[in-house]
C-alpha cells in the first residue's frame, strides 16, 4: 500500500463517511475492514426476531442498523411485513460478519417455529 499524505488520509475517511458505510463488500460475503492509517472502522450486523401483537406473526432478519430497520418495519416499507404491525422486538444476536449473521437467519427459519427458533437464541446467549 502506498503512503499517502495525512489529510489525504482524513479527507477519505470523511468521504467514506458520507457515503454511510466504511466497509467494502466483499465477494464472500465477509466484512473487509479498511485501514485508514489511525482509523480502523467494523461494522457488526444483527440477527433479529420480532413479534407483531396484532396478528400473532413473527418476522426473522438481519441488519446491519437494527433501529432503522424496526422503523421501516413499523412504517410499512418493507414488503412482508406491511400492514402487519406493529411490530415489537422479540430478541436479537449480533454477528461480525454477514455471512455468520445470514446463515443463522436461515437456520432460524428453517426451524419453521419461531417460538423454537426464540428459545434457541436464549440458549445461545446463556
Amino acid at each position: 500500500m502506498r503512503k499517502q499524505p495525512k489529510n489525504a488520509i482524513f479527507e477519505s475517511f470523511l468521504s467514506l463517511l458520507s457515503r454511510g458505510s466504511v466497509v467494502r463488500d466483499h465477494p464472500r460475503s465477509q466484512k473487509i475492514p479498511i485501514n485508514l492509517g489511525i482509523f480502523f472502522v467494523m461494522q457488526e450486523f444483527t440477527v433479529y426476531i420480532i413479534h407483531s401483537q396484532s396478528t400473532d406473526r413473527y418476522y426473522i432478519g438481519h441488519t446491519s442498523n437494527l433501529q432503522d430497520r424496526l422503523k421501516r418495519h413499523n412504517k410499512n416499507r418493507s414488503k412482508y411485513t406491511k400492514g402487519k404491525g406493529p411490530w415489537n422486538l422479540v430478541e436479537t444476536l449480533i454477528f461480525n460478519s454477514k455471512k455468520e449473521a445470514y446463515q443463522m437467519e436461515l437456520k432460524l427459519k428453517r426451524m419453521k417455529n419461531s417460538k423454537k427458533a426464540i428459545e434457541y437464541i436464549k440458549r445461545i446467549k446463556a
